[in-house]
């Protein structure tokens, strides 16, 4: 396997995978973001917020073009002047599409679930009609009978009004047993990852319904977020594995280093190194940058380790790609 490296035209390479055009774009409805991490809600609001205007595929799915999007912010003053700095401190971007803010100040977090709540937002979803309107739930429970007929009611009024309503959900009791998907138009699920070396935060963000897409690097992406000068950087890649060490050891196979070879420069064995590349994702537009693996290892405390020779000698014949 020969090294790869970014040319000059590597943002295009990168995001320019052939499986892309067998993905469909959002229809207007409901699209719950969920996830069970609450420090992650603004940065993946902001990350959508980002991209969606630019018509990006950088997700997996082709965004499709608003005339306007809607953010709606909650909370207590403080939480409110927080929002506000984190979207000043994204890359502005440019874009046709008129982006406003509604604040709605209160000592807590307003559930917009609440029949109270939905008395607020079905309307702003009417008046957001062909554009994108963005807000953020958070949840401890179950979902109880009342906040399915929510769920229900606004993925109605969205598809009435050709609205796409990003809800983003935090649910802190976990995700696995609320079958969300069955309450939403889309369903996509963000979970915490670990990020690069340089980088603040990292998280993957997968559409469940292109679940069987996500070996050919289609509908799950990580998104690493690093603080530069005053503002966010975001870089998206296809999701490979939520540690670095996992991305470490795929990008060492991709480059030609046998598993022998990975397991002393990690110290541990090769057959863990096997173990933990099988059934990972083919990623052929996946780009590295130069010198990320060295800067890894120089990172890490972990040395190489002696490596018996009846473990390690021989031509690797039970070896198999990572790819595979």
């Amino acid at each position: 396997m020969s090294k790869k490296t970014a040319p000059k035209n590597a943002k295009k390479i990168a995001t320019a995978n052939p499986a892309l055009a067998g993905s469909s774009k959002f229809e207007p409805g409901l699209i719950i973001v969920a996830m069970e991490e609450p420090s992650l809600a603004a940065q993946v609001k902001n990350a959508f917020e980002q991209l969606w205007p630019r018509e990006s595929n950088k997700l997996g799915v082709c965004m499709p073009a608003v005339e306007k999007m809607l953010s709606l912010h909650t909370g207590s003053q403080r939480k409110l002047e927080q929002a506000v700095a984190l979207m000043e401190a994204k890359i502005q971007l440019d874009s046709k599409v008129r982006h406003t803010y509604k604040e709605f100040p209160s000592h807590g977090d307003t559930n917009w679930l609440s029949n109270m709540g939905l008395c607020v937002l079905l309307p702003l979803i009417e008046e957001t009609g062909c554009g994108v309107l963005t807000l953020t739930q958070e949840i401890s429970g179950p979902i109880t009978p009342s906040m399915s007929v929510a769920l229900t009611n606004i993925g109605n009024a969205a598809k009435q009004a050709k609205t796409y309503v990003l809800l983003f959900l935090v649910c802190v009791g976990g995700m696995e047993k609320l079958n969300l998907q069955e309450l939403c138009d889309e369903y996509i699920e963000v979970g915490l990852c670990e990020p690069d070396i340089g980088c603040q935060v990292a998280f993957s963000i997968e559409f469940v319904g292109l679940r069987d897409m996500h070996l050919l690097g289609v509908g799950k992406t990580m998104c690493q977020v690093k603080a530069s000068e005053g503002r966010f950087l975001r870089l998206y890649r296809p999701f490979v594995a939520s540690d670095c060490q996992t991305r470490a050891m795929w990008i060492m196979r991709r480059e030609g280093k046998t598993l022998g070879e990975i397991g002393k420069l990690l110290g541990i064995h090769k057959s863990n190194v096997l173990r933990r590349l099988k059934g990972l994702p083919k990623h052929p537009h996946y780009i590295v940058e130069e010198g990320w693996v060295k800067r890894y290892l120089e990172s890490t405390s972990a040395s190489p380790r002696d490596v018996s020779p009846s473990s390690d000698d021989g031509d690797d014949a039970e070896e198999v790609d990572a790819d595979d």
